[in-house]
């Protein structure tokens, strides 16, 4: 896994290098930065998944309210190219 993440960091720090026209002696700099973004991404990835995380078990304790039904209901299909294709691979007419 580490070497997954270098991997990533050193193509990123290249990336940069380019980016800012190849410059001598900026390598140190351009590592990292790389780092510090690839430390930003994880960091994001990691909240937005326990965000969700949060959502679903929150979402699995909660119980239907009057008026409402743990059913789930599914949205109507457009009429379009997509449907029609797939209408006609089960053989109907669309």
């Amino acid at each position: 896994m580490a070497d997954k993440i270098s991997e990533w960091i050193a193509q990123r720090a290249y990336a940069i290098w380019e980016e800012e026209g190849r410059p001598g002696g900026r390598d140190g700099e351009h590592w990292r930065l790389a780092s510090d973004e690839w430390t930003r991404l994880t960091q994001s990835a990691v909240v937005t998944r326990e965000k969700s995380l949060k959502r679903v078990n929150k979402a699995a304790t909660e119980t239907p309210t009057e008026g409402q039904s743990d059913k789930v209901e599914p949205a109507p299909l457009k009429k379009g190219r997509n449907t029609k294709v797939a209408a006609s691979r089960k053989g109907i007419e669309g």
